[in-house]
């Protein structure tokens, strides 16, 4: 494993981690971190010049290579792990699974919120563009399970777990 340094001023002591084989190919650029609108993910991009614009090339892109339709998935959700046994090639639906929590959810579980008008928390998952209701609960520890619940019989692999399960 190496690390490809993008600290900034912003984000101090900031690395990649790459595979060795990736290393030399990769540190040719300059990589610098990008975090989107809503989350807490940063990823590693460097910027290709055109004739009249410049393009984004996102480093876990450039190292899968797939086709425009396909997306790529970090396994543990760092954004800035890019070792190949981290990414896998993956749906929009797939990678939408994987994501944990957003920044602005204030319970800290996925698939769960507090529904005011009648005092329970309520677990909701997405399945084919739609939002499902799974059940109301007094405790938010039990709707959190049940979302883990409906998300690995749904998403598989590919499910991000608000209780992941151990593995020895």
């Amino acid at each position: 494993m190496e690390k490809i340094d993008i600290s900034t001023k912003k984000y101090p002591n900031t690395f990649v981690l790459v595979d060795d084989a990736d290393y030399e190919s990769l540190n040719k650029w300059k990589w610098m971190g990008l975090r989107p609108k809503r989350s807490k993910t940063m990823y590693a991009v460097r910027y290709k010049k055109r004739s009249s614009d410049s393009r984004a090339v996102v480093m876990h892109r450039f190292l899968m290579n797939p086709s425009l339709e396909i997306e790529i998935d970090h396994h543990d959700g760092n954004g800035l792990n890019n070792q190949r046994y981290n990414l896998r090639l993956c749906s929009h639906s797939q990678n939408c699974a994987n994501r944990p929590p957003r920044r602005d959810n204030f319970c800290g579980f996925k698939g769960v919120h507090w529904e005011l008008g009648k005092c329970k928390w309520v677990a909701r998952i997405g399945i084919d563009g739609k939002t499902r209701t799974l059940g109301r609960f007094t405790c938010i520890v039990e709707a959190a399970k049940r979302y883990d619940k409906a998300a690995k019989a749904r998403y598989g692999e590919f499910a991000w777990l608000n209780f992941p399960e151990k593995t020895n």
